[in-house]
């Protein structure tokens, strides 16, 4: 009778563990990988090359999305910080 109470309980603790290794492995599939991207406005200007609406285009045809921008500091220009998806 004991022993029947420890292997009950020993194989429903097994199939937990693999309910939960199961459910892991899916969660981790359906998480988002993304990449990051950040410019400073300075670095266009320098170069000459900034139009900013064609620079944005360009990026957003690209897959980049604008989630931030810092305030300018001491001459340096705004700071742009885009993500996109892997």
């Amino acid at each position: 009778m004991k022993t029947r109470k420890i292997l009950l309980m020993t194989i429903t603790s097994l199939l937990c563990l693999g309910a939960w290794a199961v459910y892991g492995q899916q969660r981790k599939r359906s998480m988002a990988q993304w990449e990051y991207l950040s410019i400073a406005t300075a670095e266009f200007t320098q170069k000459g090359g900034y139009n900013g609406d064609v620079t944005l285009n360009q990026l957003g045809a690209q897959g980049w999305e604008l989630v931030a921008t810092s305030g300018v500091d001491s001459g340096v220009g705004a700071k742009l910080y885009f993500k996109r998806r892997r």
